[in-house]
């Protein structure tokens, strides 16, 4: 996959659970998903004019897909918590569509 992190990319449930059979890695009940997935080090790399940039609407950012299928994932997995090294752990910005999950993770679930 190729992608800037600077840029909206949806990082999806298939691919999550893609890369977690490459890597030989078995999700269990309790554990914490991070998702790694280059945004500091792109950062690291920008000028202080693109680091202002970066901070000013409109935002854009890689993240874990929106959605449905996403929020299965998570539950099915039966993940305690989840962190990105990105500006933020969903997409950004949301669809219209799917909308943001925090208020599922967060409110409902406790996650």
């Amino acid at each position: 996959i190729s992608y800037s992190p600077g840029e909206r990319h949806a990082i999806t449930a298939d691919e999550l659970q893609s890369v977690a059979a490459a890597q030989h890695v078995t999700f269990q009940e309790g554990d914490i998903l991070v998702v790694r997935s280059g945004w500091v080090e792109w950062y690291l790399t920008l000028d202080q004019a693109g680091r202002e940039a970066v901070a000013t609407p409109p935002y854009f950012g890689v993240g874990v897909a929106q959605g449905d299928a996403t929020l299965r994932f998570l539950w099915d997995t039966g993940f305690a918590a989840g962190c990105g090294d990105a500006i933020a752990f969903e997409a950004f910005p949301g669809t219209r569509e799917d909308g943001f999950m925090h208020e599922t993770i967060l409110g409902l679930w406790g996650m």
